[in-house]
């Protein structure tokens, strides 16, 4: 079963799981969505507390090529941000086909979707 299912059938909300394992409700949200694809060490904890959960398919593994450009797109965002942490923030926990449509939308100059309280430096 999914994690929205999976926290639900154990009547918990999702700042209760979030408290729990350490994590925020927004973060719990984005991996009910598949916005984001909890790390190893965070999957374990969940499913200490949910059972085994169905995880979304994060997609294709990115190629070698692939992880230079994700690196040289960090860098570019950090240009941008101003901050090398809030840019790494941008990017952590993303699956390879969210890291692809990042990458795609900084290279285009498209606004950058930037965790709250984050500005770009003009």
């Amino acid at each position: 079963m999914d994690l929205k299912t999976a926290r639900s059938r154990k009547n918990m909300t999702q700042v209760e799981l979030g408290k729990l394992i350490n994590v925020t409700d927004v973060m719990i949200s984005n991996y009910e969505q598949g916005k984001s694809i909890p790390r190893p060490a965070t999957r374990r904890r969940i499913e200490e507390f949910l059972g085994l959960v169905d995880w979304p398919d994060p997609g294709q593994p990115l190629s070698i090529y692939e992880h230079g450009v994700v690196l040289n797109t960090l860098g570019i965002a950090a240009e941008r941000i101003g901050n090398l942490e809030d840019a790494i923030a941008l990017f952590s926990e993303k699956g390879p086909d969210d890291l692809r449509r990042l990458v795609k939308a900084i290279g285009s100059g498209d606004e950058l979707l930037l965790p709250p309280g984050v500005d770009v430096e003009e």
